[in-house]
């Protein structure tokens, strides 16, 4: 089953970003700059916004909101190492990140070490992240499980997926993705040869199905409970 997920940033990777110069006071030229390498990032033209972001780091090594941009940018770029060096360097600045860049610089990291097999750093890191940024956390969570779902790591994906719904119990697509990283866990009955599920995985693909009865997934779902010898309990939305 294919997953056409992509992970979504919060408001400081956004146009909904924070003025160019919160936190630190940067120059017209650097904010110019911010302004470029957000809207470069947007249409996915990493190289572009990196190529901007060096010169503001450069120029305002003390600013910390180039730093982030840039790191975003070498998310982009799968440039890893550099742009985990960038965003401790934000982290790191003499003048204390706000909460709200704390969130997406550890957030960030925690896609860094999803994506570079460092599992226990990246838990760490999008717990970090939460913390810093409490009104993020359901977007923090959500990334998390999706970064998990690309991996293949479905231990971690189950972890990340529990937190997420204990914050955001009514989203659907965390359910599917709950009884996916289930799924790897069942059996067969040796006598009728059917699949026998773990527990919580039915009932995660049911609620997943209750919330979205037509959504992306649905057809996977049902197909799922069927193949286990289950009943649908499916409802039209109201």
């Amino acid at each position: 089953m294919a997953l056409f997920f992509s992970v979504t940033w919060p408001a400081c990777a956004q146009s909904s970003s924070p003025a160019p110069d919160a936190g630190k006071k940067t120059g017209d030229s650097v904010n110019a700059e911010l302004v470029a390498a957000r809207a470069a990032t947007r249409e996915k033209r990493y190289a572009d916004s990196e190529a901007l972001m060096l010169k503001a780091t450069a120029s305002q090594p003390e600013a910390i909101l180039p730093w982030v941009e840039l790191g975003l940018a070498q998310i982009g770029l799968k440039k890893y190492a550099e742009a985990e060096k960038s965003f401790k360097i934000a982290l790191g600045i003499a003048q204390s990140p706000t909460p709200e860049i704390q969130g997406v610089a550890y957030s960030s990291l925690g896609e860094i070490y999803a994506r570079t097999g460092r599992i226990a750093e990246a838990e760490a890191a999008f717990d970090t992240a939460v913390k810093a940024f409490p009104s993020d956390a359901a977007l923090y969570l959500r990334n998390e499980t999706i970064l998990f779902v690309q991996v293949g790591n479905t231990d971690a994906q189950l972890a990340a997926v529990e937190k997420a719904i204990a914050v955001d119990p009514g989203r659907a697509i965390l359910y599917y993705f709950k009884g996916q990283a289930l799924v790897p866990k069942a059996t067969v009955d040796p006598q009728t040869h059917k699949m026998i599920l773990p527990p919580g995985c039915a009932e995660a693909y049911q609620k997943y199905l209750e919330l979205e009865p037509h959504g992306q997934f649905a057809n996977d779902a049902k197909g799922l409970l069927t193949t286990a010898g289950l009943p649908l309990k499916v409802k039209g939305k109201k």
